[in-house]
């Protein structure tokens, strides 16, 4: 079904992997599964207290391996198969570790009975949420935030990007500071005060080829004063401005992989060939990742430059890639120890701002401010007949959450409504010129980003969805039913107060308690 925090790129079969430009299956971002026999029967809900970072969550439904029952249960991987090359033509032959890893495991279940009325909750998968949240309440690792008001909304700017020169590389430049702050100003004096904001491709040679923890500005993007002048403005205006970066994906145009990158048990350097997605021009098409210790060590290099300058900083990579090491000199640096380091790094940065961490994994929850590109579908595997917000009834407010970028093929209708029924904010990246300028850049992917564009889209859509949320916003996320194919009922409560948001994905008027739903849309009640 899936590993937890996703695969190791220092222990995978292969030091090389080929990123297609098929549609990615989600991994598990918490160490954690259930099983409900019969709605509101009886049911399970386990997690691994320990042994985590190994964990592999396999399902077998109906129908298959002989059997007529769904099943499933944890795996836990103390060896792996290696491909071992012994030359640059590719010949090798199969090997394991000559040492297992060296860990504990200890998983506990929680068994649940009934429609929650009872002493658990309910045996199904909100119940399952339920008390997987409160168990990471009990242990520190979520805090209620008392959110209220409007819900937040998202707004990244892609600034800059490098494209092949004559010569080396030059710089390709989309939105500067002064953009950032005309578009932000903008959005601020149309209605929407709750904004904040995070900036890709900031630093010189911009986003893909700039060192992630230099702080070295770039006139044609803006001077350090231009950033410094435009963030005080848009906190004059209670928009939170941060610098963002990948700080774990590297490639060699960048920095120089030795005694940086991360190398595999096989003891070549971890790649990942991004041909099918990038324009062939580009200096380079295979990326890596940097060591645990480089990136923690990044962070805060990065965090004393610019730390001053903001509230918060948005992170990715340190957030969901996380990688053993095996160095030349024979050291090794084990999953576990990756996750004490990650850990340490972000509870000392978090101590002065806020983090904007995208899809972190659940070890890193306890230092989240704001949940960045929330997954809001299922694993992709075919047998799944439906996706249900685990994660986000989990998580629902403990921090801000966000849905994937609007402007990329998440603005639909439907799309609108499941943003309401997961309980997560709008988000878009967007420039000020126009994106076809990024296509030969390592940008390239980001094919829509024009403001100009999209202006209208994002008052509409976070119109919408701000117009239910903010019914229910610091109130507990305690039930949701799917009532009848395409209408769900998602329950709220807080000091004796229940709410109701009833989401109706049909073309039709439906019916709800005396609450009438118009054909795709939504409504709070009680």
């Amino acid at each position: 079904m899936g590993d937890v925090y996703g695969r190791d790129p220092a222990t995978s079969t292969y030091y090389n992997y080929t990123l297609m430009d098929n549609v990615p299956i989600n991994d598990p971002v918490m160490p954690v599964f259930g099983i409900a026999h019969g709605r509101d029967q009886m049911g399970f809900v386990a997690w691994a207290d320990q042994g985590g970072e190994y964990m592999e969550i396999v399902v077998n439904p109906d129908g298959t391996k002989s059997t007529t029952y769904t099943w499933a249960y944890p795996r836990f991987e103390y060896n792996v198969e290696y491909y071992q090359l012994y030359d640059e033509l590719g010949n090798g032959f199969f090997d394991h570790l000559k040492e297992p890893f060296d860990y504990d495991v200890r998983m506990t279940y929680s068994f649940l009975f009934g429609d929650g009325t009872g002493a658990t909750p309910a045996a199904d998968y909100a119940g399952m949420a339920l008390e997987y949240r409160q168990h990471l309440i009990e242990t520190g690792e979520l805090t209620p935030a008392g959110l209220t008001g409007d819900i937040p909304l998202r707004l990244d700017f892609i600034m800059a990007d490098s494209e092949s020169g004559i010569i080396g590389t030059s710089q390709v430049v989309v939105t500067t500071a002064d953009d950032v702050r005309d578009i932000l100003t903008e959005v601020v004096r149309g209605g929407i005060t709750n904004v904040n904001s995070g900036l890709l491709g900031w630093q010189k040679k911009g986003e893909s080829l700039s060192k992630p923890y230099k702080a070295n500005f770039s006139m044609a993007i803006g001077t350090r004063g231009d950033f410094e002048s435009m963030m005080e403005d848009m906190a004059a205006l209670g928009v939170d401005v941060s610098f963002s970066r990948d700080m774990t994906t590297i490639n060699q145009e960048m920095i120089g992989y030795y005694n940086t990158a991360v190398k595999c048990v096989s003891n070549w350097y971890a790649s990942v060939d991004k041909s099918w997605l990038l324009p062939d021009n580009l200096p380079t098409l295979v990326f890596g990742y940097a060591t645990p210790t480089k990136t923690a060590e990044w962070v805060r290099k990065l965090t004393d430059k610019v730390g001053d300058m903001s509230g918060s900083l948005t992170l990715s990579g340190i957030s969901n890639v996380l990688s053993s090491n095996y160095s030349r000199t024979g050291a090794v640096t084990t999953l576990p120890e990756a996750v004490a380091l990650y850990r340490e790094t972000l509870e000392d940065v978090s101590g002065g701002m806020k983090l904007n961490l995208t899809r972190p994994n659940q070890y890193l929850w306890r230092y989240t401010s704001r949940y960045l590109q929330m997954p809001v579908g299922n694993s992709k595997y075919i047998f799944e007949t439906d996706a249900v917000p685990f994660l986000q009834m989990v998580l629902a407010g403990t921090m801000e959450l966000y849905a994937p970028y609007a402007n990329f093929s998440f603005y639909t209708q439907d799309c609108i409504l499941r943003m309401i029924d997961y309980n997560v904010s709008p988000s878009f990246i967007l420039s000020k010129d126009p994106s076809w300028n990024l296509s030969d850049t390592y940008s390239a992917n980001l094919y829509s980003t024009e403001y100009e564009l999209y202006k209208e889209k994002i008052a509409d859509i976070y119109g919408q969805v701000n117009g239910i949320l903010r019914e229910v916003q610091g109130m507990d996320w305690v039930s949701r039913e799917v009532i009848e194919n395409g209408v769900v009922v998602n329950t709220y409560r807080k000091d004796g107060v229940e709410r109701t948001v009833i989401i109706n994905y049909t073309g039709s008027p439906v019916s709800v308690g005396g609450t009438t739903v118009p054909a795709e849309s939504a409504v709070a009640a009680g």
